[in-house]
């Protein structure tokens, strides 16, 4: 691939046919046949979540049972990489489980 310097006070012209339409006379980015046309309404996106997703979604996060120094150390402790080992990956796991928090 071979890229072309850019000459000092040289400006690159526009393709005619994109700043002034097509040869048929179509604006750039017009609708071609066979496009949809275009509605008087905005697209909107819709998604709609199973009943699993739905109870996942109306879970109430737990508040207040740690106090901010015991975040702060757990914070750490994911900065710094310390659940990022198996071993300790397996013993929470195994924590969650025992106490029903996870299903197994």
């Amino acid at each position: 691939m071979a890229i072309d310097p850019v000459v000092s006070g040289s400006v690159p012209q526009p393709d005619p046919q994109r700043a002034q339409g097509t040869a048929h006379g179509n604006r750039v980015g017009a609708p071609r046949d066979g496009d949809r046309p275009a509605s008087d309404t905005a697209p909107t996106d819709q998604v709609e979540l199973s009943p699993a997703a739905a109870g996942i979604s109306d879970a109430t996060i737990p508040t207040g049972e740690l106090s901010p120094a015991a975040l702060q150390t757990i914070a750490q402790k994911v900065a710094s990489g310390a659940y990022d080992d198996p071993a300790v990956a397996d013993r929470i796991a195994g924590r969650l489980l025992d106490a029903g928090e996870i299903a197994g």
